[in-house]
């Protein structure tokens, strides 16, 4: 299925891009990083979601309450460069979107979930 970006674009392929980078990040060399698109249409109500999941390097899972803090960065991942400010602004980003982003960890992958209205 195909997607064409046109109202803020931009900043989706901002949020995308982040949430790639991360996954490139913070996977294991070798593992499986998936990203899955649809779209869905509730009542009239389209959106698009993505899911971006990828296998959790031996540091550990991010904690899912501090996940989309600015500055927030695991803290284990010293040897890995970083802010702390990639998923602060996808959440950000995502909410002046007009979506919604979670965090849903699993045994042994990490799963972004975004909700963006087209």
């Amino acid at each position: 299925m195909a997607f064409v970006l046109t109202t803020g674009s931009t900043s989706l392929r901002v949020v995308a891009s982040n949430l790639l980078e991360n996954a490139l990040k913070y996977s294991p060399a070798g593992s499986t990083i998936s990203i899955e698109a649809t779209r869905s249409d509730n009542n009239g109500n389209v959106a698009m979601q993505l899911i971006f999941s990828n296998d959790i390097e031996p540091m550990g899972e991010p904690d899912p309450e501090h996940v989309f803090k600015k500055y927030y960065r695991n803290a284990s991942a010293t040897k890995i460069s970083g802010s702390g400010l990639g998923l602060y602004l996808v959440f950000e980003l995502v909410n002046l979107l007009g979506g919604v982003i979670a965090y849903q960890p699993q045994h042994k992958r990490v799963t972004f979930e975004l909700w963006i209205p087209s």
